[in-house]
């Protein structure tokens, strides 16, 4: 209607007036689609439970019934659980509403202290939570005409007189032996409808968030970790590229095919300077009657063109008389 009204029979609207009631259209035809679909599922999901309620008749087992057969039968009295336990408990030393003295203490509401009793808002479902914790996650609805027991803003009924007083004496370890139940058997959070104690297991705040009815929850989240990490064991030849492996691979492989061996030629002579230490020669001499010498001439060889400018070189033999 405010599409139309907005719109009519104009020839231009402003996309600042009509797109949002666009979206907030869209938004409401597809939230009534998804709820239509779940609907229907839920109807057939209830005329199939109907359908195997129809055939599904339970039965005890020959245990039961022999434990059923020794049990006595008292017509309109309801069976307790802790029933074959002789010490009564009274109730009326459990204080109500207009006899507590401390804020923090637990509080027993019945219908004739307190005005808005049949309005109370049962937590954990109505389940008693004493039999819960003392017998190891069995879940037994609480029996309200014994009465609802407030504590830390929560209302707990009871299966048994014996159970609330127990309760009342240390409720803080139940509700903390409830948690730890929860924890082992994730299904108790949503049996219970502990939801606000466990907010990640929370099913309504996942559909909420897929839902995109509510902006998506985000949530900063930081790695610290060291810039260079220090190795004990560094390996100094390690090399990871394995084409430079390949490449020394070869290498190696081809030096021990090869000899080493050096050549001088003329632009490389005498670029290093070497010396040598050797023994002279003896002089030795004879004195004898008769002196006679030799006087051979010397050969001296010289090589020119080794030094300068390059050219050709030339060898020059000296003969020396002396």
């Amino acid at each position: 209607m405010d599409l139309e009204a907005l719109v009519g029979g104009r020839v231009s609207v402003p996309k600042e007036q009509v797109y949002p009631r666009f979206d907030a259209l869209a938004r409401c035809y597809r939230d009534s689609w998804r709820e239509a679909q779940a609907l229907e599922a839920r109807g057939k999901l209830h005329s199939v439970l109907q359908e195997l309620r129809g055939r599904y008749f339970p039965a005890l087992s020959q245990n039961g019934k022999v434990l059923l057969g020794k049990t006595p039968r008292r017509e309109g009295q309801q069976l307790l659980l802790d029933e074959t336990r002789e010490d009564p408990v009274d109730l009326d030393t459990i204080p109500g509403p207009d006899q507590v003295q401390d804020a923090h203490a637990a509080v027993r509401l019945t219908v004739e202290n307190y005005d808005g009793f049949l309005n109370l808002p049962l937590d954990f479902q109505g389940f008693c939570v004493h039999t819960l914790v003392s017998r190891k996650g069995l879940l037994v609805p609480g029996n309200p005409a014994l009465g609802v027991v407030r504590y830390a803003g929560r209302y707990c009924v009871f299966a048994t007189e014996r159970a609330m007083a127990e309760f009342c004496s240390e409720p803080d370890r139940f509700f903390g032996a409830v948690r730890e139940a929860c924890y082992k058997q994730p299904e108790f959070i949503h049996l219970l409808r502990v939801h606000e104690d466990f907010p990640r297991s929370s099913l309504q705040a996942i559909l909420v968030m897929m839902s995109g009815q509510q902006s998506v929850m985000l949530a900063d989240v930081a790695c610290e970790t060291p810039l260079h990490f220090q190795d004990s064991n560094i390996d100094k030849s390690y090399e990871w590229n394995e084409w430079k492996l390949r490449q020394e691979a070869l290498h190696v492989a081809d030096i021990r095919r090869k000899t080493t061996s050096t050549t001088q030629t003329a632009l490389s002579h005498i670029r290093r300077e070497n010396e040598t230490q050797v023994y002279l020669p003896k002089e030795m001499a004879t004195n004898t009657t008769a002196s006679r010498g030799t006087n051979p001439p010397r050969l001296k060889k010289y090589y020119t063109g080794l030094r300068g400018e390059p050219r050709q070189m030339q060898v020059a033999e000296c003969r020396y008389d002396l």
